[in-house]
């Protein structure tokens, strides 16, 4: 016979805490939990143990900083820790230092509303570089105008006279940049530079200042935005750090390479994210008309040499400077690109964002083509996931290397926004000349703001006479 049951209500005593009833223990054991169910503090009460104890506004069970509850304190100004919305937060409520008591920031600097609008009243005005002996008036030195709405895209964008493979500025990579290798070489005094080291006659710039410039081409030279500790070097009233976003490369010329394009991705505010997508290629008529002596039989990792290749002997890769690292994998399992596990394809970035696309239309507009406009791409969905782990098809398979496996090498990648590699002479690798691209992807965002991540991948053929 079935026994009939009915609830009982909660007590003190049955094992169960009720927090709703003023339990802060259950049960009784006279030792840490009295007769009344309250705790007996023989142990002292600390912040992280879980229970907000007298003193507390909240207690979480953990001592991070950030996720809502500090130090068992609500988020406020004057904590020390900058939270959503605060410019900054230095741990104090005085308001005559950086960080007024509002947690807003404050300086005796010139204000600014970017990292680069700064980096153009302190470093190249503060310092004549504007004047018209130097980089300013009708003849400038070099050809090169420093002058306000002129110099972002003259420096970007320019090229060494002495030499025009040096940029001026890489985007990405101070080290190949010629403007910071020159201002580096004005205030170390170590003259190894093309040309004068900068300023020229004229007192260098501060330590600080060429550390700012550093992170300005490091953060991808944009012409906008805040990048972390540029105010402070400064010494510049600038807003809170904003996301920041690489200036994209020009393309090789159809002769000399061909670039690949892995498409925006969202990275949500003061979050990270690792994810797989998948975009497809097909060079084979650019190779041919632009470049034939760069076509090559696959080998049998490829294909065979029934299959065709082109051969490459430089790669270069630029991303958004919030990458922890890429790593671009080719796939060449037996799963066809409109394969459900890669898919569906939609329009990743752009205007036509979202739009159904079909990866095989190339040069035809999407939904029934692949061209998705300017800044976009036509891309598989986006999986999170470490490694790809769980990406693609059966055969796809899951690996920590960075070599990737059989079914998908590694191409390409890195952890810098700015990587060059350029092969031994006589050296090359091959690729198809169609093909499906796996692009996985790791990117952070410090800043409360959502933004995105891209990558442009460039791979320059190798001709017969590189070959040989």
């Amino acid at each position: 016979m079935r026994k009939r049951f009915s609830a009982t209500p909660s007590r003190c005593g049955d094992g169960v805490v009720d927090a709703g009833a003023g339990e802060r223990c259950d049960p009784p054991d006279g030792a840490i939990c009295n007769a009344l169910c309250q705790r007996v503090f023989t142990v002292p009460p600390r912040c992280g143990d879980g229970i907000v104890d007298p003193g507390e506004d909240c207690d979480d069970g953990n001592l991070v900083s950030g996720d809502g509850c500090n130090d068992c304190r609500l988020p406020r100004c004057g904590d020390g820790v900058r939270d959503p919305g605060e410019d900054c937060d230095d741990g104090n409520t005085v308001d005559t230092d950086s960080c007024t008591n509002s947690c807003r920031e404050s300086c005796a600097g010139q204000s600014a509303d970017s990292t680069w609008a700064a980096i153009q009243t302190v470093v190249f005005e503060g310092h004549g570089c504007t004047s018209a002996a130097c980089h300013g008036g009708l003849t400038p030195q070099g050809g090169l105008s420093l002058m306000p709405g002129v110099a972002w895209h003259s420096l970007v964008h320019g090229r060494s006279t002495l030499d025009p493979e040096v940029r001026l500025v890489e985007p990405g990579d101070e080290k190949a940049s010629l403007l910071w290798l020159k201002l580096r070489a004005g205030t170390s005094g170590v003259d190894d530079v093309l040309g004068a080291p900068m300023p020229v006659g004229l007192p260098p710039v501060t330590p600080d200042e060429l550390e700012a410039v550093r992170l300005w081409i490091r953060a991808g030279a944009s012409d906008g935005g805040v990048v972390e500790g540029t105010s402070a070097l400064l010494d510049a009233c600038l807003g809170p750090p904003t996301p920041q976003k690489i200036v994209p490369p020009d393309p090789p010329t159809p002769s000399d390479g061909i670039q690949l394009y892995g498409p925006p991705w969202n990275v949500p505010p003061e979050g990270e994210d690792e994810v797989c997508f998948s975009t497809y290629y097909d060079v084979e008529s650019q190779v041919r008309q632009a470049r034939s002596d760069a076509l090559v039989p696959c080998p049998a990792e490829w294909g065979g040499p029934a299959k065709m290749c082109f051969s490459y002997d430089r790669r270069e890769l630029t991303q958004d400077p919030n990458s922890h690292h890429s790593l671009i994998r080719a796939y060449r399992g037996v799963y066809p690109p409109t394969d459900a596990s890669f898919g569906p394809y939609t329009c990743h970035g752009g205007a036509l964002a979202g739009t159904s696309c079909n990866p095989l239309g190339l040069g035809v507009p999407a939904p029934a083509g692949a061209e998705c406009g300017a800044r976009s791409a036509c891309a598989g969905r986006v999986v999170s996931g470490v490694a790809c782990n769980g990406y693609g098809p059966s055969d796809f398979g899951f690996t920590l290397s960075v070599g990737g496996n059989q079914t998908a090498p590694t191409i390409g990648g890195s952890q810098a926004p700015r990587s060059r590699q350029v092969f031994p002479p006589q050296v090359y690798n091959v690729l198809p000349v169609r093909g499906t691209i796996v692009w996985n992807s790791h990117a952070f965002n410090l800043t409360p703001e959502p933004t995105t991540n891209e990558q442009w991948f460039q791979l320059f053929f190798a001709g017969s006479a590189e070959r040989q």
